[in-house]
């Protein structure tokens, strides 16, 4: 069990976006990539409180989410995990995510050399969140199921 955990963990660590298949109020499939944070067996994933994701996890609230990692670790598998999403309103839940992905996402080395290089994107990103922010919604995923897939690569 320990080292399922290990090995999810150092997965999760590799992989910068996650696909998140859900089904809309009327049953239509969606997916849409998004940045996410991982903490305590719960996936923390941010959108507009009138996104399609919002709207359909209210209603059907069972989801899967695909974690492929990024840099290339020799092997083609994914991680598939199964669980139940639930959205939270509200400045305090939002505001401890947003934290957690700047962290991830704006503090992380590449993204840091970028900002560098065009210093005005902070201004941008800065925008963005204070106007976000009265509009958002947090979308927690309580993990049920995790699994190892192999991805589907070229034909030998």
């Amino acid at each position: 069990m320990i080292a399922a955990k290990v090995k999810i963990d150092r997965h999760l660590a590799s992989c910068r976006v996650v696909r998140v298949a859900a089904r809309l109020p009327s049953g239509t499939p969606l997916v849409v990539p998004l940045w996410f944070v991982h903490r305590r067996g719960s996936f923390f994933l941010t959108q507009r409180s009138e996104s399609p994701l919002v709207r359909a996890v209210a209603v059907h609230p069972d989801v899967v989410m695909l974690f492929d990692p990024e840099r290339s670790t020799g092997e083609r598998e994914v991680l598939r995990v199964r669980g139940r999403a639930e959205v939270r309103r509200g400045r305090w839940p939002l505001a401890g995510i947003v934290v957690r992905h700047s962290v991830r996402y704006h503090f992380h080395p590449r993204a840091l050399a970028g900002y560098l290089r065009h210093p005005e994107r902070i201004v941008d990103i800065l925008r963005y969140y204070t106007e976000r922010s009265r509009m958002s919604a947090v979308v927690e995923v309580r993990m049920e199921q995790a699994q190892f897939i192999v991805a589907p690569g070229p034909s030998s």
